[in-house]
């Protein structure tokens, strides 16, 4: 029994440490594509990088949930 959950522990912080990786690379995209928006040439490349900035929240923030859901059920 106490092997179970030494397994189920390995395997749930691999699975967090996933996420956090995940959650860092479209963290990263988005600091990225804010600095975009301050050095675009026109009002079209701009929205367009508001769109991608917000993709990236809307990632970053569902990636959280899962994390919380996962921890909520561990």
């Amino acid at each position: 029994m106490g092997l179970n959950i030494v397994t189920e522990s390995k395997e749930l912080k691999s699975v967090l440490r996933i996420i956090d990786l995940e959650q860092n690379h479209w963290g990263n995209r988005m600091k990225d594509y804010e600095r975009r928006i301050l050095s675009a040439k026109t009002q079209q490349w701009e929205r367009k990088y508001k769109q991608v900035v917000g993709e990236c929240a809307v990632a970053w923030d569902a990636l959280e949930r899962v994390k919380e859901l996962i921890i909520e059920k561990a």
